[in-house]
This record gives structure tokens, C-alpha cells and sequence, in this order.
């Protein structure tokens, strides 16, 4: 009773996807069942709205969408309800529902660690620096890439850097005067990163979702 076809579109100066969604909500002799079944809807919907929800087309993957349209079409017997659901994703991206998390030393030869980007597109990680002792200079490889923190962190900081939104914290205080080099993306299949600074001792963790267009 439900089938939906999806395209890409560009709107407000962005690569999004339209999806087009029509089902039938049924309930034979309670049409206060049918009832309820609509507002559910309606109330999902507006959790999508809202960005408390999220739509889910395959599984193990979702989109952040809003609605363009909704609209119910009750049948003359009044025991079903025609609907028609068009959303605007956010951007062009499925992304995973598992948040994937890997970690690894700051000092060699342990501060390397191979991640797996399931998707068929390359997708932002987030990385945590935690220094347990004085780090100079860091540096984090991904791949052939290469960002650098040209300065110093003293244990117990935290450094965390969102690849996605460009944007380093360093102990809650926004800072990236201090980064060089293009944030990095992880690539389809597995990935080497590596990070360190001297003979600093520490964590690296690493935390993204897999990405399909």
C-alpha cells in the first residue's frame, strides 16, 4: 500500500532530494482507528519538521527532510485514507544510523588505526584530541591528507575537530586560528589515520556515519 520515488533537485543553492511518498491507511469498520492512524502521521511529520525525527527509505539509513506537502484524502465509505507526503531533504545524503566510534594512542607505534567508511561517498569524521601530556605541533594524516594543529595543548585539554562544519573547539572555545591544511574527508572502503605530536601521550578518537548518495 506504500511506494515512494526519489530525485535530485537543487534548492536554496544546494543539492537536495526531493521524495515522494503515497500511501493508503486503512482500518475496515473503526474509523476511529483510522482516525488515530492520521494524527500519528500527522504528528511524525511535524516531529520531522522539527528535526526531532527522520525518514528511513533503506535500512540502516536515513535522511534529515521537512515536508513541502501533505495531504489526506479520506475514500467515500470513510474506512481509508489516501496520502501523499512530498519532503525537501536536507542535503543530497543518506546517512548511516550507527554512529561509528574508533580510538587509538597519541605515541607510536600504536597511533594508527584503519576505519571503514561503508558509504559510496566520502563523509566528515569528527576527531577528539585528548593529551595526556604537554602535545606540540599536532598532527592528524588521513590518508594522503594531512591537518595540523600548529600549537600547543596541555593535558587534560580537549580538541575536538568537526570536519563537516569546518570548525575546531578547543575546550568548548571555538578556535581554528591555529589549523592549516584542507579538513579531511574519509574515503569510500577503509582508510588509514594516524595522529601524534613528539612523544605526546593521549587519545585520538574518531567518530562519523557512513554516507550514500
Amino acid at each position: 500500500t506504500t511506494w515512494w520515488r526519489s530525485r535530485t533537485v537543487e534548492a536554496l543553492s544546494k543539492e537536495r532530494r526531493e521524495i515522494s511518498v503515497e500511501s493508503v491507511l486503512a482500518s475496515p469498520g473503526d474509523p476511529t482507528g483510522l482516525e488515530r492512524q492520521v494524527e500519528e502521521l500527522q504528528r511524525e511529520v511535524e516531529s520531522l519538521d522539527k528535526g526531532e525525527a527522520t525518514l528511513s527509505l533503506h535500512s540502516g539509513r536515513y535522511f534529515a527532510a521537512r515536508r513541502r506537502e501533505l495531504i489526506t484524502a479520506p475514500c467515500p465509505r470513510g474506512d481509508a485514507v489516501r496520502i501523499r507526503l512530498v519532503l525537501l531533504t536536507l542535503d543530497r545524503f543518506e546517512r548511516s544510523e550507527t554512529l561509528h566510534c574508533e580510538s587509538t594512542d597519541l605515541s607510536p607505534p600504536t597511533n594508527s588505526v584503519r576505519v571503514l567508511n561503508r558509504g559510496n561517498h566520502s563523509t566528515p569524521p569528527c576527531f577528539e584530541i585528548e593529551p595526556l601530556t604537554s602535545l606540540n605541533d599536532l598532527e592528524v594524516e588521513v590518508g594522503d591528507n594531512r591537518l595540523t594543529f600548529n600549537g600547543t595543548l596541555a593535558p587534560g585539554d580537549r580538541l575536538v575537530i568537526d570536519t563537516e562544519n569546518n570548525r575546531a573547539t578547543l575546550n568548548d572555545s571555538t578556535n581554528v586560528t591555529h589549523l592549516t591544511d584542507a579538513f579531511p574527508w574519509l574515503s569510500p572502503g577503509w582508510t588509514r589515520v594516524a595522529a601524534g605530536g613528539g612523544s605526546a601521550t593521549g587519545t585520538l578518537t574518531i567518530t562519523y556515519r557512513d554516507l550514500w548518495v
